[in-house]
């Protein structure tokens, strides 16, 4: 099982971001580094929620699952709407932490379940 979270803004964040622009407080700023594929701060996770959990073993195919969304009884949605994994989405994999890369994953230390 791999859990994967993910952050997600406001609609008032959004509209923040327009008249403020990326850096418009913490949460916006992480966010920000998340699109950008930038190098995770661990003082980020704080933003970061759980949004569902993926019956596999491996993340490649945790990966696949939810972005072909083909076998969705795989996946246990923790939020109602819960977006397709992308580049700096977290998963968590048997008490490790690994960040969503442009390609493959890179493991984050020093972040704690």
């Amino acid at each position: 099982m791999i859990k994967v979270y993910q952050i997600s803004l406001s609609d008032y964040e959004h509209h923040l971001i327009e008249i403020e622009g990326w850096a418009a407080n913490a949460k916006i700023k992480a966010y920000a580094d998340r699109l950008f594929d930038r190098k995770f701060e661990i003082g980020s996770f704080k933003f970061y929620e759980p949004v569902a959990i993926v019956d596999a073993d491996s993340m490649d195919v945790a990966f696949e699952l939810m972005n072909l969304w083909e076998q969705p009884e795989r996946i246990q949605k923790l939020k109602m709407r819960v977006p397709s994994m992308s580049v700096g989405d977290i998963l968590e994999k048997d008490g490790e932490f690994y960040r969503v890369a442009s390609f493959g994953f890179d493991k984050l230390e020093g972040i704690a379940a």
